[in-house]
Order: C-alpha cells, then structure tokens, then sequence
C-alpha cells in the first residue's frame, strides 16, 4: 500500500473522530443546526458513511493469510459457533 493510500485512510479516521457523539448531538442539535435530534444523528451517520468511503477509495481488501485458506471443506461457523447457509443445508442432507 502506497503511503498517499495510508495517509488517505488516516485522514479520513481523523476526520470521523472529530464528529459529535449522540448524546452530544441530542443537546445541541436545535441551537447548533436547527434540527430535531434525531435528524442530526441520522445525517451524522450519513456523513461519517460518507468519509468511511473516501478514506477506502482505491484501496484493496488486505489478503487472507494461507493458514485460513488450509482446509476449505471445513464448514464455515459465524462468531456464535453456528454453522452458516450452506454447511447447514449439506448436513441437513439437502441442496446449498
């Protein structure tokens, strides 16, 4: 990754940092932006989205290291120790 790439990304991590939290939000959203409190959260949202986008631009998804691709027909199990869609239905004996 080049350091434009790095520093890209950074920026943008800053820039989230920077905005209000929603209990904040919630006390001034009317005097700051003329906004009921639940907009201003929504709109915040919306914007920290937004920088999210900007700081990935062009930046590629890191590789998975090889010991995670060693045995691809183990089945698959999500956080809680659940097996996921289609490990589920092949053990179940029917179609993925």
């Amino acid at each position: 990754m080049t350091q434009k790439k790095i520093e890209q990304m950074y920026n943008a991590l800053r820039r989230i940092t920077m905005y209000d939290n929603p209990a904040r939000l919630k006390k001034t959203s009317g005097a700051r932006y003329g906004l009921p409190d639940f907009e201003a959260i929504e709109y915040a949202y919306e914007n920290v989205l937004a920088e999210a986008r900007v700081g990935l631009r062009g930046v590629r998804m890191p590789k998975r290291p090889a010991s995670e691709n060693d045995n691809p027909s183990a089945p698959s199990t999500s956080p809680d120790g659940e097996q996921k869609g289609a490990d589920k239905a092949q053990e179940r004996g029917g179609r993925p």
